[in-house]
């Protein structure tokens, strides 16, 4: 190498020196004279005004360690395990992967909040005797905010109390638990007690239970015998979905483990039946709920549905579920009681998930317009029927002209699904 080429890589390593030098000085200054509350709200804005932040915070862990702790709060904030579209390794060393990889790493565990699992798996991809329950017992957040879990088969197996304590133990070491999500899981009555007790007892935070799709509840005839909750559980928002023959929501509204006052926002879905209807209007749950939804797709008794009804008197939204197809007239004798009842007369926002039955509803919808000055919004939750039939959500003023007239429909309704 020529002497000249020998200076310009001198020059060039010690430029290189300078500017490493310099970035160091001047990030350990300005941890110095900044607060750190200042770099958290820098990253706060970066992961907020970037589509695909990623890319910019894992920069940002690279650039001083004041930027380190936030950075990573974003990037690993939500977890999602998922153990359905897994097919390259055995279950074992799937979860083998999991607590070495992340439940043992202390780069991510602290800064966890909102964990998603999917326990659903295929029998033919297990070679040994776990599944993925057994990640239960693993779990090391302790600071998690938000948790969905698909159990997606039974808990009722020869390891049921062994599944449900580590669940509990999951409930127990998160205090500051604000949103819970369980959905496709049996459990019995006891146990659902327990776990509602726990919640009670160990969730002080707790604002919204989806207890979705349960399939299997077995009752006890020593319901008395259980011990009282030490204190109702303040939700805000709550879904309930029974299963058919269950009696879950008789269950959840007769126990005493809520104080309805603060609940905002309720689902109703499932099987309705007069012991679950009757612990709900006797527990006076909706005396201030603003937002229902309600399934019609097994509610057939007009009794049943006034009673319901009748114990909502403060809704501004509501959302209707009715059946495929509609034998016994049950979406258009709700709309008729809505017309009729006093109480609605805030009702703001009427959301319909079935658009064959609402056709030939035109002329009573424009007639609840009249009955209730305060409907502003009517909305269709159409879904792939709209794709499969080639339809644009704006189009449905020409299958429903005269309501189309009123100003009342709504092709982009914003609907809280719970889950």
């Amino acid at each position: 190498m020529d002497k000249e080429g020998e200076e310009l890589t001198r020059t060039t390593v010690l430029s290189t020196q300078y500017l490493r030098t310099s970035v160091e000085y001047i990030s350990s200054s300005m941890s110095a004279m900044v607060p750190q509350e200042i770099f958290d709200l820098c990253i706060d804005w970066l992961e907020a005004s970037h589509e695909s932040s990623l890319p910019t915070l894992k920069t940002c862990t690279l650039i001083c360690s004041s930027w380190l702790p936030r950075a990573r709060y974003h990037i690993f904030r939500r977890l999602s395990v998922d153990f359905r579209f897994r097919f390259r390794e055995t279950l074992p060393e799937l979860i083998n992967q999991l607590r070495t990889e992340i439940f043992a790493n202390p780069s991510i565990v602290p800064y966890v909040r909102v964990l998603s699992l999917q326990l659903q798996y295929s029998l033919g991809h297990q070679t040994g005797s776990e599944s993925p329950y057994e990640i239960l017992s693993d779990i090391p957040f302790t600071h998690l905010q938000q948790l969905h879990i698909n159990f997606a088969c039974s808990l009722l197996t020869k390891d049921y109390p062994w599944r449900l304590s580590r669940l509990l133990r999951l409930l127990k070491n998160n205090p500051y638990l604000e949103h819970l999500s369980l959905r496709n899981f049996a459990i019995d009555a006891q146990s659902m007690h327990e776990l509602l007790r726990t919640l009670a007892t160990y969730s002080p935070c707790m604002k919204t239970l989806a207890l979705d799709d349960i399939r299997s509840f077995r009752w006890s005839k020593t319901e008395n015998a259980w011990p009282t909750p030490p204190r109702p559980i303040s939700l805000e928002r709550l879904l309930v979905f029974d299963g058919p023959d269950f009696d879950l929501m008789s269950f959840v509204f007769r126990h005493g483990f809520f104080d309805w006052n603060a609940l905002k926002t309720l689902a109703l879905v499932g099987s309705f039946n007069e012991a679950g209807v009757k612990a709900l209007v006797e527990s006076e749950c909706g005396r201030n709920t603003s937002f229902l939804t309600l399934d019609l797709r097994n509610l057939r008794s007009e009794n049943l549905l006034e009673a319901i009804l009748g114990n909502f008197t403060q809704l501004h939204k509501l959302q209707l579920l009715p059946p495929s197809v509609d034998n016994h007239g049950i979406l258009s004798y709700t709309l008729e009681q809505l017309g009729r009842q006093p109480s609605f007369e805030q009702l703001a926002s009427l959301y319909i998930s079935n658009p064959i039955l609402v056709f030939p509803l035109d002329t009573q919808l424009v007639e609840l317009t009249k009955a209730m000055p305060s409907l502003r919004h009517v909305s269709f939750n159409f879904g792939s029927w709209l794709q499969e039939n080639a339809i644009d959500p704006a189009d449905m003023k020409s299958r429903l002209p005269l309501t189309g007239r009123t100003g009342v429909l709504d092709s982009q309704p914003d609907v809280d699904t719970l889950t």
